[in-house]
């Protein structure tokens, strides 16, 4: 099976219009497309922290004392070794064995997803803006810029160059979330109860 035939559709290809970003009174120097993929990388992560939810609560339904416990947590570090605590215990074989490296994945897609929510995006040029109003300029992905307490990155280049962080392309938006969409058909389908199998206890 091809890569491109497990991402959602929507991530395989660009959207053919978007609504005019005039009416915004900053307007921020990421093209169009870009800040469609940081929409999706936003929408697919709040959809994977409601399965992860969903998923701890099903396990520990009926257990007023570890209920308690959960309510407790607070940040997402704690609520993943949760998760993972509670699948190495209740989940049959071979995702009991796989639990680490399954929340792992999410772990690791969870820091990519807060360099590209936390971080300031510029550097970018869109078409037709107010600040391009003639297109003079070619359009240009925007990239994750340094923020104070960074180190300066090594680079031979000089000006902008060394502002960046991350030069974070469309394609790599799109592929975070479709990393973050792998995670949540993951989740889907690994925790659903097949017709031999009863529900996890």
């Amino acid at each position: 099976m091809s890569k491109s035939s497990l991402e959602p559709p929507i991530l395989q290809n660009d959207p053919l219009w978007f609504p005019s970003r005039n009416r915004f009174h900053f307007n921020p120097a990421v093209p169009d497309r870009q800040l469609w993929a940081i929409g999706m990388v936003a929408v697919q992560w709040g959809m994977l922290e409601t399965l992860i939810d969903m998923e701890i609560r099903n396990f520990i339904e009926g257990d007023d004392e570890l209920l308690s416990q959960y309510k407790k947590v607070r940040n997402l570090r704690d609520t993943l070794d949760f998760f993972q605590r509670q699948i190495e215990l209740k989940s049959p074989e071979p995702l009991r064995s796989n639990a680490a490296t399954f929340v792992r994945s999410i772990r690791n897609t969870a820091s990519q997803r807060h360099e590209v929510m936390h971080r300031l995006w510029g550097g970018g040029m869109p078409e037709d803006s107010w600040n391009n109003p003639d297109n003079l300029y070619p359009e240009a992905d925007a990239a994750l810029l340094r923020q104070p307490g960074d180190k300066p990155k090594k680079t031979k280049s000089e000006g902008g160059r060394t502002s960046i962080h991350w030069a974070l392309t469309f394609n790599g938006i799109r592929k975070i979330a479709t990393d973050i969409a792998t995670l949540n058909r993951d989740i889907s389908m690994l925790f659903r109860p097949s017709p031999e199998q009863p529900p996890v206890a």
